[in-house]
């Protein structure tokens, strides 16, 4: 009678397997004795001639390799034994090597000299409190990169930029941050520098051509002719 009473509360009791004895592959298991299809809850069932999808790692990803970024505009994880350098550390570090100015003709970042000012014009707080202004200050006349011929030519074309010790000062102002201001100072002076590294073109000696020498003599004649009016005297008959 016991027995009875527990087979109507749990019918499965009695008529089914263990969970632990159940087949993994079966999607559904026909039970003899009862009329309703039962499915283990606690097993991952697939379909038959499927292979089980193979679980999710729980591993950490790995780490990049040394000198590769993760992503576009982040900065690669160092190696073992380098010094970490901050985001700003890591901008003036890359004018390290030297910059070129032409094919066969470069400049070396050391003989630059780069310093922040307060920027001139409005910009509210950002002006006022932050030097945002690149000042680039390069000895011309002592410098080991440049030949005589650029240099001479170079001091011509700086203008009022260059001051009397020799000294090409060039100040950036145009952005809002120091980073694109010293660009910018140094994006200005090799322009300069490419500009004094082209040599010009010689001058060759030619003859005149004909037209211009008829033009040279049709303006000595129109010339004469207000010379000869001013001087007429006026008829006093």
């Amino acid at each position: 009678m016991e027995g009875a009473r527990r087979s109507r509360r749990n019918p499965t009791r009695q008529c089914c397997a263990p969970l632990s004895s159940w087949p993994a592959r079966a999607v559904d298991v026909e039970t003899p004795g009862c009329g309703a299809r039962l499915r283990p809850h606690n097993l991952r069932t697939t379909a038959p001639g499927t292979e089980p999808r193979p679980a999710a790692s729980k591993r950490r990803p790995t780490a990049p390799e040394p000198g590769r970024p993760k992503r576009p505009g982040a900065c690669a994880r160092p190696v073992r034994g380098e010094a970490v350098l901050e985001p700003r550390q890591q901008e003036f570090r890359q004018i390290a090597t030297r910059l070129p100015i032409t094919a066969s003709l470069s400049l070396d970042p050391a003989e630059i000299t780069i310093s922040f000012i307060r920027a001139s014009g409005p910009g509210g707080q950002n002006v006022n409190k932050v030097s945002t202004a690149a000042q680039l200050r390069f000895d011309l006349r002592n410098s080991p990169s440049l030949p005589i011929g650029v240099k001479a030519r170079a001091e011509k074309l700086a203008g009022t930029r260059l001051t009397t010790e020799g000294e090409i000062v060039i100040s950036a102002d145009r952005h809002r941050t120091q980073a694109l201001n010293r660009d910018d100072a140094i994006d200005r002076l090799l322009a300069l520098l490419r500009a004094a590294a082209t040599p010009p073109k010689p001058r060759r000696a030619t003859k005149p051509t004909f037209s211009s020498q008829q033009r040279r003599l049709d303006k000595k004649t129109e010339r004469s002719g207000v010379k000869r009016l001013r001087t007429r005297k006026p008829d006093l008959e």
